[in-house]
């Protein structure tokens, strides 16, 4: 195994080497020119060749979103993102008038810039990237684009459970058809309406759709439930962009009481978490707390990749303690995706 990695870390040393040695771009981060602005969201392809402990080789693609963070001024950060064999982490570096270095352990990249006369803001470039992950070494040339964000015009998906729970249905965390504490809502309390920025009504859990109404989750017992929404199907997508309004009183934590944002291919039966909402005493006397998750979401864009996905909001109260307070409120649910390259 060292023996192995040794030999993939020389060979991507020569291949970095060639777009850019790390010595000179130490030299260049002393330098008075911070280089040229690369932060915004990039269109990243790339190709090569994955090594394994083994002595095989594998031909490698890849195709994703990745994010350039500009935090010092003078440096570049790279936020992690899915690659040819796994996640590609996060890696720091410098930038040089025309050219990037970054690295992490078991990761780097580097490349030179092209840049835009007008703004002079670097809008592509071309490089050289090594990533290891397990037994397994990959060495790409890559290429990439600056992209926008998405536009509001490019929503796919909007629910403000204005009329009822509109496209989502109600299901049992297996997804089964299924009756849950899941309902559109108004209140808070029997005095409280929910706020003014969430309109008149939102998808709930809890149990204040009873005779008469009661603004906890607690039936006694563990419960459980799920609203998933309609099958869309995105084609080419750069990537997702998913939006969100919340209230939620529970116990806090991940341990108890867990909320889920959860996606999955049409052809997968098992369901990926996106985010596990964690954020709590957010109630109706607060502003509601707005989720915004992707484009650069890994699970997000995995999935949107293959075609066909759905969505749901999971609830597990895990046990039947503690369970005597509001529950989960979600609403205002945008999806939007970035289908081609624009302007930053």
């Amino acid at each position: 195994m060292r023996q192995s990695w040794s030999k993939g870390s020389i060979l991507a040393a020569v291949v970095l080497g060639a777009v850019l040695s790390p010595e000179s771009a130490a030299r260049g981060g002393d330098g008075p020119s911070p280089g040229v602005p690369m932060s915004g969201l990039w269109a990243l392809s790339g190709s090569g060749t994955a090594y394994e402990s083994d002595g095989s080789t594998s031909k490698v693609k890849l195709g994703t979103l990745v994010a350039f963070l500009d935090t010092d001024g003078a440096g570049v950060d790279i936020a992690e993102f899915s690659g040819a064999c796994g996640v590609f982490p996060a890696t720091s570096g410098v930038r040089l008038p025309n050219a990037f270095f970054a690295e992490a352990s078991g990761a780097s990249m580097a490349g030179t810039v092209k840049v835009d006369s007008s703004t002079g803001e670097g809008i592509s470039f071309k490089g050289s990237a090594l990533f290891a992950s397990g037994s397994t070494i990959a060495i790409l040339t890559v290429k990439a684009k600056r992209v926008g964000a998405p536009d509001p015009a490019s929503s796919i998906f909007f629910e403000d459970f204005e009329g009822g729970l509109g496209d989502y249905v109600e299901t049992d965390l297996s997804g089964a058809p299924a009756a849950t504490l899941w309902h559109a809502e108004s209140f808070c309390d029997v005095a409280t309406a929910i706020p003014t920025a969430m309109e008149t009504t939102a998808a709930a859990y809890n149990r204040g759709d009873e005779v008469p109404p009661v603004y906890t989750f607690d039936t006694g017992a563990a419960n459980t439930g799920a609203i998933e929404g309609k099958l869309l199907n995105i084609k080419k997508a750069l990537g997702v962009a998913v939006s969100f309004d919340i209230l939620r009183d529970t116990e806090g934590g991940s341990s108890f009481d867990q909320c889920f944002f959860e996606v999955r291919c049409e052809s997968d039966s098992s369901w990926s978490t996106v985010t596990q909402i964690t954020d709590d005493d957010i109630t109706c006397g607060m502003s509601r707390l707005t989720v915004s998750l992707g484009p650069m979401d890994t699970t997000l864009n995995s999935v949107v990749g293959g075609g066909p996905f759905l969505h749901r909001f999971a609830f597990d109260s895990v046990d039947g303690v503690g369970n005597d307070t509001l529950g989960w409120y979600v609403d205002n649910v945008d999806i939007g995706v970035v289908k081609k390259a624009s302007s930053p």
